[in-house]
This record gives structure tokens, C-alpha cells and sequence, in this order.
């Protein structure tokens, strides 16, 4: 059996160990089963090291300077497009060892858990995924003293900061893990480039002459350019402003005062983009209104009619979403909600002044006051008397009665007297 310890003595790797699942003995042979368990940045036997807040690979000997990582892009670029894939590459160098290995992760802020887009390796690039993250499948030789891991990263459709983290171990080849020295990598900050309107959003009305506050964020722009749309986005024929200061802290909002001739609608929006990069660029989610406020076109006018017959009061007004409420005397009238009212019919109740108020969510008016003369029949209410007089005496008839504007007609035998 001394042979066969001596083999499991050397049934090791710099980057990983060997477990002895068991043995068979059969005709004087030994037969062996192991299983190489690798120790893994961001594997499922050691999770979430690449962090600068993690514990690292304490496995491979100590924390150490000596050990720098450094990381690339492919493009030149830390700055990309929303959904667009990128080649990077994390280096790890040491000046006397030999092989390296190394951990990558890219998450939401420079110390956390959380994934940010997708990260992905090439067959025979001497990587491979775990989970979400990245790790070497061997150890790589060391040229001139440095490694380098090659990986590619899809970003996310939403733009933000998002922070490239990696740890790297440098180690010496002595099938053992003493003398091995790690380090974490500063995290390198991505910029997801883009856009995104805060507000107006829609389902909101905004008057002509008023302010309505334009809201973004953005992320690696400099210069925002604002458009209107006046037909939900089809086109954007009007600029609001070519150039406005985006924002240092990826914030940021411009004060429109709206047009007082703006022309009223309800399928406005507002439309935010990269003055420089006009695909990045993020518009309302919903249509909103603009309203002109009301303005009398048309004034009432006086009416004296009889009592039962038909009366209409008439007002016009330009102005968006326009509501009328017609009033007596100052009083609203119960229904009478239109741009006219009618009286029908008209009783000597309904006389008084009346106005109309016009109303939308920029402003109230109120008409001129018109007068309503309403007009009551005659009626008799003391009917004269049969007279009886001598030849020469005089003889006096007489009528009471109600009414407007009264006048009278007194007759003999049907035939009016002169």
C-alpha cells in the first residue's frame, strides 16, 4: 500500500483538492475513484467573495498586496449602451508566482449582492459560470508576471452605475495552499448610458401661460434635449429646448412655462433625449392635456316673454373642457349645465337676472347679467255692476284686475266705445 499513499500524496492541484471516494481491491489491483472539488471564487462551496466587503479567498493563503488586480475594456470604454455586450478583461499580477485564478461579478453598487445585466464567457477562455457569476475552471499561467480573464457583460435595459468586482489569487504551484496570496480588485464602475423621464407621465391637464415641471434622471449625459409631441408620440415637430444641464447627480428637471396660444389637446407628450445621442432618449407613458382657459364669445342677452311661453338663454365661449352653470338672481339653477338654458314653459317665477359661469381647470368666467321679464295674463278680479240711472244722472262703471301692462277697453253691446 506504500505505493499507493505515495500516489494520493501527489493526487493534488494548486487549485483544488482531491477526494478519495473509495477503493476496490481485486486481484492484487487497486482501483481508485476521486473527485476534484475546486475551490471557487463565487462557486457553490464559496460564495460571493468578490466583493471588497467579503471575507475572499482566505482558503488560499493570506490577503496581500503583492497581488493587484486590474480590469479593461475591449472597447476603451467604460460608458455603453443599455443592452448592448461589451468585452472586458480583469488581470491578475504578482511578481514572483506563478499561476493565477480569479472571481468576477458584476452588481448594483460597488459592495453588494446584487446582479447587475449578464455576464457570460467564451468556450476555452479557462472560465466558467457559476450562477451568476464568473470563476476559472484551471488555474492560468502567469506571462511576465500577470494573467488575464477574458469575459464579456450584457447590460441591463435599465442605464445607472453598476461595478465590476473581481478577486484574484496569485499562487506558487507548491500543491498546497501556503505561500499563495489574494487580493480584491477595486470595483470598476460601469456607466449603463440613458434616460429616464420622471415627468409629466400623463392623465394630467396643464393650462396655457402655466409652468409644468419637466423631471429626468440620467446617467453618463451631459446635455438633455426636451421635445412636445402633440399627436402621443407619432412625431416630435417642437422643441421645447435643444439644451438643458443634466445634472451632476443624475438628476435633473427644466421649468416649461406653456405658450398662452398653445393649442388645446389631449395627446400631448413630453419627450427627454441625449442632445448629443439622440437614441437616448425615454418619452411620456401616457398622453396629457393641455387646456386654454375660457373666454366669452357670445353674451346673453335680455328677454321679456309671456308666462307659458318658451324662453333660451344662449352663451358661447372659446376654451378646453368647458363647463357652464347658469344662475338666477346669483343663485345656481338646479340642471341648467349647458351653453344654453331654456325655460319651457316660462312661468312669471322665472323672471329675475341671470349670468352664466364658464368654467375648465384653468380658470372660471362669469357672463354679463341679463334681465328676464316674464309677462302675467290679465285677470279680472272684481267685475263691474249692472247700473240703474235716471235720464241726465250720471252712471259709473268700474273693473279690477291683475296683470302686466295692463291696458283697457270698455264696450257698449260688443262694439268698443270711443
Amino acid at each position: 500500500m506504500s505505493r499507493y499513499r505515495h500516489m494520493l500524496t501527489h493526487l493534488h492541484t494548486p487549485m483544488g483538492k482531491l477526494r478519495l471516494l473509495g477503493f476496490v481491491a481485486l486481484l492484487g489491483i487497486v482501483l481508485f475513484t476521486v473527485e476534484a472539488v475546486s475551490r471557487k471564487f463565487g462557486g457553490t462551496d464559496i460564495d460571493g467573495l468578490t466583493s471588497t466587503s467579503s471575507a475572499g479567498c482566505s482558503c488560499h493563503g493570506g490577503s496581500s498586496t503583492a497581488t493587484s488586480l486590474s480590469a479593461s475594456s475591449a472597447s476603451g470604454s467604460f460608458t455603453v449602451e443599455t443592452g448592448s455586450t461589451t468585452g472586458f478583461t480583469v488581470s491578475v499580477a504578482h511578481a514572483t508566482q506563478s499561476s493565477a485564478g480569479v472571481g468576477i461579478a458584476v452588481k448594483t453598487t460597488s459592495t453588494g449582492t446584487t446582479d447587475g445585466g449578464t455576464l457570460s464567457v467564451a468556450t476555452g477562455s479557462g472560465l466558467q459560470m457559476v450562477g451568476s457569476e464568473i470563476t476559472h475552471n484551471a488555474p492560468k499561467s502567469m506571462s511576465s508576471g500577470s494573467a488575464a480573464f477574458s469575459f464579456s457583460w450584457t447590460a441591463p435595459g435599465t442605464h445607472g452605475k453598476y461595478y465590476l468586482q473581481a478577486a484574484g489569487n496569485a499562487v506558487n504551484d507548491n500543491n498546497a495552499n501556503t505561500g499563495d496570496a489574494w487580493n480584491h480588485m477595486t470595483a470598476r464602475e460601469i456607466l449603463v448610458a440613458g434616460v429616464t423621464l420622471t415627468g409629466p407621465n400623463g392623465g394630467s391637464t396643464y393650462c396655457a401661460g402655466n409652468s409644468v415641471s419637466i423631471g429626468w434622471t440620467s446617467t453618463a449625459i451631459t446635455t438633455i434635449k426636451i421635445e412636445l409631441s402633440a399627436d402621443g408620440g407619432a412625431t416630435w415637430p417642437t422643441t421645447i429646448n435643444a439644451g438643458v444641464a443634466s445634472g451632476t447627480d443624475g438628476t435633473g428637471s427644466f421649468s416649461w412655462t406653456i405658450p398662452t396660444n398653445q393649442t388645446a389637446g389631449t395627446n400631448y407628450r413630453i419627450r427627454v433625449s441625449d442632445a448629443g445621442n439622440s437614441s437616448r432618449a425615454d418619452a411620456s407613458d401616457a398622453s396629457f392635456s393641455i387646456a386654454t382657459a375660457p373666454a366669452i364669445t357670445t353674451q346673453p342677452t335680455a328677454q321679456t316673454a309671456c308666462a307659458g311661453e318658451s324662453v333660451t338663454l344662449t352663451s358661447a365661449a372659446t376654451g378646453s373642457g368647458l363647463t357652464y352653470q347658469w344662475r338666477r338672481n346669483g343663485t345656481a339653477v338646479t340642471g341648467a349645465t349647458s351653453a344654453t338654458y331654456t325655460m319651457n314653459p316660462v312661468t312669471v317665477g322665472d323672471a329675475g337676472t341671470y349670468d352664466v359661469q364658464i368654467a375648465n381647470a384653468c380658470s372660471t368666467v362669469t357672463s354679463n347679467g341679463v334681465v328676464l321679464t316674464v309677462n302675467a295674463p290679465p285677470a279680472i278680479t272684481t267685475q263691474p255692476t249692472a247700473q240703474t240711472a235716471c235720464i241726465g244722472q250720471s252712471a259709473t262703471f268700474s273693473v279690477q284686475a291683475t296683470g302686466t301692462n295692463l291696458t283697457y277697453q270698455w264696450r257698449k253691446g260688443g262694439a268698443p266705445i270711443e
